[in-house]
């Protein structure tokens, strides 16, 4: 027993009415009902799970998104854009460890940036342009990196949480992903950071 009061008065409520079916003689009515209690009883289990990931994933996003801040420091103008794909490719692949996701960080990071590569190509250019007037344009480059960073890995938490939860009711496992499905939901979440 798991010592919550309800679930206790549960238990004992089920137990009586097995005992009563038993009685009528409907042992393979109860073992279906006692098959569909614990499938959904497991399933909720590891929703709760997923959710408890969602938060501890959300301080990964944070920390990516400082350092992802730091690297625009760089006065070169498109000197950041490789450190900054580091980042985030290290928060992704950080964030599906959480999510207990195994479908390839690469893989994902190239389907994601082609539904964030025309919402924020324009952003990045003209903050890295910024970089030719002294101190203005590494300001509004950390910025812009951070922000980029944050908003890629919130939607991409989401995305996450969505699809685990979606195959948990559906009964596949979610180690491994559709990238198909992934490209698509992160395509709802995403939301580029306001200017």
């Amino acid at each position: 027993m798991s010592g919550n009061y309800y679930d206790d008065e549960f238990e004992k409520l089920k137990e009586e009415l097995n005992n009563l079916k038993k009685e009528a003689g409907k042992d393979e009515e109860i073992d279906q009902e006692n098959e569909i209690i614990e499938k959904k009883r497991k399933q909720e289990e590891e929703i709760e799970e997923v959710e408890r990931q969602e938060k501890k994933a959300r301080e990964i996003v944070d920390m990516s998104s400082v350092a992802a801040g730091g690297v625009g420091v760089i006065p070169i103008p498109f000197a950041d854009a490789i450190p900054i794909s580091g980042i985030q490719l290290n928060m992704i692949y950080q964030i599906n460890e959480k999510f207990n996701v195994e479908t390839e960080a690469k893989m994902i990071v190239s389907g994601l940036g082609t539904v964030i590569g025309a919402s924020m190509i324009g952003r990045t250019v003209a903050s890295n342009l910024l970089k030719f007037i002294p101190i203005v344009g590494s300001v509004a480059s950390i910025g812009t990196a951070a922000a980029i960073t944050k908003a890629m890995g919130e939607a991409y938490i989401i995305t996450l949480k969505n699809l685990c939860i979606r195959y948990i009711k559906e009964g596949r496992p979610t180690n491994y992903l559709d990238m198909d499905d992934i490209v698509e939901e992160f395509k709802n979440n995403f939301k580029p950071p306001k200017k």
